[in-house]
């Protein structure tokens, strides 16, 4: 069985409709087929429920609790599919920023879309980010100290994962705040002569140590 949706009063074009692998689509008569079966044999949320058994309501669905609901309707965007009960939005559209295949594989509206929301999400976390400084850079030392070893083998990773990229980000920041940069280092050095002068020495003690150490068991060795 399929449920037939006419879009009668939505102005769309054959090259501007999106639309997920449960949908089949009409061009010429813009009619949208949705395939129920695979609609509903699907599962979704903590809830595990299908398209058929969520409410076609958000409040409905927030208050029993669930974390999806489906209207049948399209998005703004041409898609049918269930939505977030926290935000309205459309699983589909939200699958879309972080799909990991490649731009090639989408088409042009697609690709519009994904870079839009990726450029919002961005300014939105740069903006929570000034709203919230104090409080976040809080919570991360906090966070980093009680973590240490499990962030430092992240960054390990994230590092050998992303080595060429991490290089060249560092150079070309580099390159364009150089100036910048040495003042800074200058500035450090001249505020803070005391403790670099105590970590020169505690470095030169750990190193004398493990010279010592390395000869010692070459010795014992022979």
């Amino acid at each position: 069985m399929y449920a037939y949706i006419y879009l009668k009063k939505i102005n769309l074009t054959s090259s501007n409709i999106l639309f997920n692998k449960n949908l089949l689509v009409d061009a010429k008569n813009l009619t949208f087929i949705l395939d129920s079966k695979k609609m509903n044999e699907k599962t979704y949320g903590t809830n595990n429920l299908t398209a058929d058994q969520m409410f076609g309501r958000k409040k409905e669905a927030k208050e029993a609790g669930h974390t999806h609901y489906f209207t049948g309707k399209p998005c703004k965007y041409g898609h049918i599919s269930p939505r977030y009960v926290s935000s309205g939005q459309c699983v589909f559209c939200q699958q879309m920023v972080y799909q990991k295949d490649d731009d090639e594989e989408l088409g042009p509206e697609e690709i519009k879309i994904k870079e839009e929301r990726i450029k919002k999400r961005k300014e939105y976390r740069q903006q929570y980010w000034l709203d919230n400084k104090e409080r976040l850079s809080r919570l991360h030392t906090e966070w980093y100290r009680n973590n240490r070893k499990k962030e430092n083998e992240r960054d390990r990773k994230r590092y050998r994962k992303n080595r060429k990229k991490v290089i060249d980000r560092v150079k070309a920041y580099y390159h364009e705040n150089r100036d910048e940069i040495l003042e800074k280092k200058r500035q450090f050095r001249a505020n803070n002569k005391g403790k670099i002068k105590e970590q020169n020495r505690k470095y030169y003690l750990k190193k004398k140590k493990e010279r010592q150490e390395a000869l010692e068991k070459e010795n014992k060795g022979e």
